[in-house]
C-alpha cells in the first residue's frame, strides 16, 4: 500500500471518504467537500491483484486517516467499483472479492454507498469543458473538423483492465448517470481479418468472446498475439521484449514501439479500429448527441496513437 498525505486543509462542507476500484489498482481517499469542490487530503493506493479481502486496506485506511486526523468526522463513504451493484454491494468483474455496503457501514461506523465505477465516472462527464484542452482531448473527424454537440444526451465508454460503459441522459433537467454492462456484450466481428481473430479467440477460449476482451489492455495482447501465430514475424528484440515482458506490462511494450517496429504498428493499428468500431455501435446504441467521451487507462496512456491517424474514427 502507497499512502499519499496531500494536505492538511479539513475546511469545508463534510469530510468523506472516496474509493474507486478498478481492475490494477484501488484507491481509497479522504476528501474534503467545498460548495460543490472536492479536495483529497490523503489516499492510499493498493494493487488490486494483492487485495483478497477490501475491508483490509480499507479498515488500514480508515485507521491511519483516523490517526492523521484524530479531530475529524467522516460523514459519508461512496465506493465505486468495476461490476454490477445490487442491494448496495458490487461483485468485482475482475476480482475474487466484493464491495459490501452494510459491512462497511458495520465495521466502520459511516454511512456508505457503493456504486458502479462508471456511474461515477458518468457523473462527471457533464461537468467537464470540452474546450479545456487540459482537461479533455476531442478527436477530429477524418476531414480534421471538430463536430460540435447539438443534443443533451452523453455516453462514456473506457477501455483498461476491462471495459466501461455508461450513458448520462437529459430526464426532466437534469442528467442523470445510467447503469450498463455493454463492455459485455458478444464482440461483433465487422470483416474478414476481425472474423478470423474472432474465431481464433473463440477457440482458445472455448466460447464466443465478449467484446472487453479485445476492447481493453489484454485485447491488445490478444491481438498482438494473433498476428504472431498467423503471420509468424522475424523475431528481433522488440518482439522478444513483448514476449518477454509480464502480462500486464506488454501493452506498454508493444505502444512504446509502435512509431519504429512495424508488426507493433500493425497490432495497434488493428486494436485501434476494433476500438473505434465498438464506440461506433455504442454511439448508434445511446445516441449521445452531447458527444461520446472516451476514457480510461488505454486511451490516456496511448493518446497519441489515437490522434496520430484515423484508425479509430
Amino acid at each position: 500500500m502507497i499512502i499519499n498525505r496531500l494536505s492538511d486543509n479539513t475546511a469545508g462542507e463534510a469530510l468523506l471518504l472516496a474509493g474507486d476500484i478498478g481492475g490494477t489498482n484501488t484507491n481509497i481517499a479522504l476528501v474534503a467537500a467545498d460548495n460543490g469542490s472536492f479536495r483529497t487530503l490523503m489516499e492510499t493506493v493498493t494493487p488490486t491483484d494483492e487485495i483478497t479481502d477490501f475491508m483490509i486496506p480499507l479498515l488500514k485506511t480508515v485507521g491511519i486517516i483516523r490517526d492523521s486526523f484524530p479531530e475529524i468526522e467522516i460523514r459519508g463513504c461512496c465506493i465505486s467499483a468495476a461490476g454490477p451493484v445490487s442491494n448496495n454491494c458490487c461483485c468485482l468483474t475482475n476480482a475474487s472479492w466484493d464491495v459490501n455496503g452494510p459491512l462497511i457501514e458495520q465495521e466502520t461506523g459511516i454511512p456508505t454507498r457503493v456504486v458502479n465505477d462508471f456511474i461515477a465516472l458518468s457523473s462527471g462527464v457533464p461537468l467537464l469543458d470540452v474546450s479545456n484542452k487540459e482537461s479533455i482531448v476531442q478527436l477530429p473527424a477524418p476531414d480534421g473538423s471538430y463536430p460540435e454537440a447539438f443534443g443533451k444526451t452523453k455516453a462514456v465508454i473506457g477501455a483498461g483492465t476491462g471495459l466501461g460503459v455508461g450513458f448520462i441522459p437529459w430526464i426532466d433537467g437534469s442528467y442523470r448517470a445510467c447503469p450498463s454492462e455493454g463492455g459485455h456484450f458478444d464482440f461483433p466481428a465487422f470483416d474478414e481479418e476481425t472474423t478470423a481473430l474472432t474465431q481464433w479467440l473463440h477457440k482458445k477460449l472455448g466460447f464466443h468472446p465478449g467484446t472487453e476482451r479485445l476492447v481493453s489492455g489484454s485485447g491488445l495482447i490478444l491481438v498482438f498475439e494473433w498476428l504472431m501465430e498467423t503471420e509468424n514475424p522475424e523475431m528481433d528484440a522488440v518482439i522478444e521484449s513483448v514476449l518477454n515482458a509480464s502480462f500486464v506490462d506488454k501493452p506498454y511494450y508493444i505502444s512504446k514501439n509502435v512509431e519504429s517496429h512495424d508488426f507493433c504498428a500493425r497490432a495497434h493499428r488493428l486494436f485501434r479500429r476494433i476500438y473505434g468500431k465498438m464506440a461506433g455501435n455504442y454511439a448508434a446504441v445511446f445516441l449521445p448527441e452531447g458527444g461520446i467521451y472516451i476514457a480510461g487507462g488505454v486511451i490516456s496512456k496511448d493518446e497519441r496513437h489515437f490522434l496520430s491517424d484515423h484508425a479509430f474514427m
